[in-house]
């Protein structure tokens, strides 16, 4: 399985306001960066998913950290994977966004949304959990933020099937080798948020 360099989040900003500057670096979760012996591996799977935004953020940029969902498993040293940033170059024309792929041991995984600004804390995060099954290629969806550069983030989790698994065939054709299965993410609301909501409403406030 393929090993990613680890990846601060600061560093990721420091990279992404540089990119901004002057050039985009290449998307280390991309489809195109899928090696194809990847799809005769009989203990592992691969996701699909997109994430985009309204526009891109410099400051208060959202990155999505996956993680495995169960206690004593790993997903590996996968790096953070940009929603509104500006460091890769957009895969769609109709806003900025990226399609990503990753090989995961069969399993149940996250991602957290995090704030790629360490002086920022951000409320409601919500979870977003998947599925990886041996031998799959699993749609995940696409990950939307309605609003660029929040610290409220409102993830919507959008069917764009169609448009999401023809750009990944087109880009890389590995990816066709097998019938692509839609499962779309679950989102669950952030625990700490969700505690505070609660007590809001029983106390009326």
């Amino acid at each position: 399985m393929r090993s990613f360099p680890r990846t601060p989040l600061v560093a990721l900003l420091a990279a992404s306001l540089l990119a901004s500057a002057c050039m985009s670096i290449p998307n280390s979760t991309g489809v195109h960066r899928l090696r194809p012996t990847v799809m005769a591996a009989t203990d592992s799977g691969v996701v699909l998913f997109s994430a985009g935004a309204p526009g891109r953020c410099h400051t208060h940029a959202t990155a999505l950290t996956l993680t495995a969902a169960e206690r004593g498993k790993s997903a590996g040293r996968v790096p953070p994977i940009l929603v509104d940033g500006t460091l890769h170059k957009s895969d769609f024309t109709e806003y900025p966004g990226t399609l990503n792929a990753v090989q995961l041991p069969a399993g149940a995984y996250k991602l957290d949304p995090k704030i790629m600004n360490v002086f920022t804390i951000a409320h409601k995060m919500p979870v977003l959990e998947f599925d990886v099954r041996a031998g799959e290629t699993v749609y995940a969806g696409e990950l939307f933020i309605p609003r660029s550069c929040s610290t409220t983030m409102r993830f919507q989790v959008r069917d764009r099937f169609d448009r999401d698994v023809a750009m990944a065939v087109e880009r890389n054709p590995a990816l066709g080798a097998r019938p692509v299965v839609k499962r779309l993410m679950r989102v669950r609301p952030d625990a700490a948020d969700a505690r505070r909501d609660s007590a809001r409403s029983r106390t009326g406030s």
